[in-house]
């Protein structure tokens, strides 16, 4: 081995401040044997840091599922602990707080909510935004309803969500004509218990 690679494998094994102020001085390439084995020893790091990239990506797709599998463990615990919580406060008609969209209870150790059910209206075919969907957007136009529609061929859905309602049914009627929305359909979400 030449002292010119000598110097290079020198700079490889130095730390980057060292790197910096020391060896990126004394190393020159004179040759086209020295060229060729730099460009060979980068090809090597590059390929030892997509090696070291591919490991660290799977062990942080093992840990995000190790996450996920305790966070649905702890939410499971919590389930049925939240549950009694919610029995007592029944059983013992403790006053709550209600809102619009919850209920809460005050206690020492933090707030006891329940989320009320909610409604969403969502495409009959699990489609996944309205503003895109696609029967939507043509019932508009037949309708000719322009103004519901964004430049963009989506549906305005803030300001039409104000003209849709439910009949006794759950079924998705548009409240200023009357008609049968039956492209699109409802998915309640459950109550949720928490703790703040």
């Amino acid at each position: 081995m030449n002292k010119e690679i000598e110097k290079v494998e020198e700079y490889l094994q130095q730390t980057e401040d060292e790197i910096n102020d020391v060896a990126k001085k004394e190393f020159k390439i004179k040759d086209v044997g020295t060229a060729n084995w730099v460009i060979e020893k980068c090809t090597k790091q590059n390929e030892s840091f997509e090696f070291y990239k591919k490991s660290v990506k799977s062990e942080i797709e093992r840990l995000n599922t190790e996450l996920k599998e305790e966070e649905q463990r702890t939410k499971d615990r919590n389930s049925y602990l939240l549950y009694l919580v919610e029995q007592y406060i029944k059983e013992q008609k403790i006053p709550t707080k209600d809102t619009k969209t919850q209920k809460s209870v005050k206690f020492a150790t933090g707030k006891f909510i329940i989320k009320n059910p909610t409604i969403e209206v969502v495409p009959r075919d699990n489609f996944e935004t309205l503003k895109t969907y696609e029967p939507f957007i043509n019932y508009l136009k037949e309708c000719e309803d322009f103004e519901l529609l964004n430049t963009k061929t989506e549906v305005k859905w803030g300001d039409i969500k104000k003209d849709i309602t439910l009949d006794e049914d759950g079924n998705v009627i548009r409240e200023s004509t009357g008609e049968l929305l039956d492209f699109l359909t409802t998915k309640i979400s459950p109550k949720e218990l928490k703790v703040k």
